[in-house]
């Protein structure tokens, strides 16, 4: 449900110094990523005595971005009541309010968005994800036709198409139509990773393997090269255990948060979904909270104080967000970089890693049309070493400093689902509910690539998946060293 970026139509006419030079300052953060700078700028333009709605639309969108929800969605609210009115700015309302679960008012922004400019393709593909996740399907690809005839070239509305298109039987239309736009030349350059991305998931649905990984080499193609990864030997390095024993944990020991660790297409959004289905535990998905505060502790110099007004934030944001729970699950599956300051922060915090075939992993990571922060993804010989440096990070966490943690294999879990469900709540802390098996029975809309698969009952096709790609993973398979059949 995200949008491009800030344009100059939305503020018709900022030209110049003053409050105008903040706006297009800020424009220019947020539109390249820099959501921390774009807040920072937009608020210093209405200190300033700016007037401009499009600032507190800025100040908004790039704080519910960030995950301060209530404040992002307090300016967004603001920019609409001094009188903004464009489709944009409910689109990003509707970002933040389903970020914080309001499922209904998310609905509604979108639809005062379509209001506005009907068929607006952002405020369409937010309906459409919401509806795909509610398993309103039809209503789904009956808002789409209706926006893909009155926008015929607009691609993003193709691309939405795609993703719900195979649970109605229309695959193979699909297939048919991007592989037609692409033929055509009617891509804009930034979205042909996207259409190659999407051909390649559809593909692998329909069993047409060589043709999905070929457009699967093409999205990495489209991609560009793959900077310098980090390997974390920097982090291994810095956090020895001398070090560890020497930073002084907070002095809360809260047993609130549940953190869902691992590798991108681990597992992470099913152990979520099943821990939620207790009635005892809630979900609140992907927060950015704690890379963030673990940044503002490690500037404050690991001082006791930062450390536990940290854990404080933290833990009083969980409880806002599932009021009553006595565990939250927090599933940002990139946590496990930061372990270590973690359990510092949250020494209560009951850490559950998720583990799933090496192969099956990245093949589906490749898979997958990432951001920034998944560029190893591309190439298979640096996913092969990302997910080596992976491992061993998380053995200096597990074995050096003594972190404790569950690790949930996902194989053990399909072909052991209910002995392995219980070992998990028990490690929580929680006592056992048969709700946990029915997790696929939970409504909840859910934010990551899995949504569709955790509203299933466990199903075994995705083990051993890397085996119809065989051929073709050799960079891969070498990176990886010798791994068990």
């Amino acid at each position: 449900m995200s949008r491009s970026g800030f344009t100059g139509r939305e503020w018709a006419g900022a030209q110049g110094q003053g409050p105008s030079d903040f706006l297009q300052r800020a424009a220019a953060a947020y539109n390249a990523g820099r959501l921390d700078e774009a807040a920072r700028t937009a608020r210093a333009g209405l200190a300033a005595g700016s007037r401009e709605p499009v600032l507190l639309h800025l100040l908004g969108a790039s704080l519910v971005r960030l995950g301060r929800l209530d404040i992002g969605i307090d300016a967004l609210r603001q920019a609409i009541q001094t009188g903004l009115q464009t489709p944009e700015v409910w689109c990003d309302l509707a970002n933040g309010l389903r970020a914080s679960d309001d499922i209904q008012g998310a609905h509604e922004s979108l639809d005062r968005a379509l209001t506005i400019r009907a068929h607006h393709p952002a405020a369409v593909r937010g309906k459409v994800t919401l509806l795909h996740a509610e398993g309103r399907q039809d209503e789904a690809v009956a808002l789409l036709d209706s926006a893909m005839t009155a926008e015929p070239a607009d691609i993003s509305l193709l691309l939405a198409f795609g993703t719900v298109a195979r649970s109605v039987g229309r695959g193979t239309e699909a297939i048919d139509r991007l592989a037609a736009m692409l033929a055509t030349g009617g891509v804009p350059n930034m979205l042909v990773r996207a259409v190659h991305v999407e051909l390649a998931r559809l593909l692998d649905a329909e069993s047409r393997f060589d043709e999905a990984f070929e457009h699967a080499r093409l999205a990495a193609v489209a991609a560009g090269p793959v900077p310098p990864q980090d390997d974390f030997e920097s982090t291994i390095s810095q956090w020895s255990a001398d070090r560890f024993a020497a930073i002084s944990a907070s002095p809360v020991v809260d047993p609130l948060p549940i953190l869902i660790v691992g590798m991108p297409r681990s597992g992470t959004s099913l152990a979520e979904q099943m821990l939620a289905a207790h009635p005892d535990i809630g979900g609140i998905g992907e927060s950015p909270a704690l890379p963030r505060l673990e940044q503002r502790v490690r500037g404050a110099g690991w001082s006791q104080e930062s450390i536990g007004a940290a854990g404080a934030e933290y833990l009083a944001m969980l409880r806002s967000r599932a009021p009553g729970k006595a565990r939250v699950a927090d599933k940002l599956p990139g946590n496990y970089t930061i372990l270590g300051p973690i359990v510092k922060m949250l020494p209560g915090a009951r850490i559950v890693h998720c583990v799933r075939d090496a192969r099956d992993t990245c093949l589906s990571c490749h898979f997958q049309n990432f951001g920034q922060g998944h560029t190893y993804a591309r190439d298979l010989a640096t996913l092969g070493g990302k997910y080596v440096a992976y491992e061993r990070l998380m053995a200096h966490w597990r074995d050096t400093l003594g972190i404790r943690m569950f690790e949930l294999r996902y194989e053990t879990l399909v072909h052991d689902f209910e002995k392995t469900s219980r070992a998990l709540v028990e490690f929580v802390g929680m006592p056992w509910s048969d709700r946990v098996l029915r997790f696929h029975e939970l409504k909840r809309h859910m934010r990551t690539a899995s949504a569709g698969q955790v509203h299933r009952p466990l199903f075994t096709s995705s083990i051993g998946r890397w085996k119809h790609y065989e051929r073709h993973l050799g960079p891969l398979i070498s990176a990886l060293g010798h791994r068990d059949p």
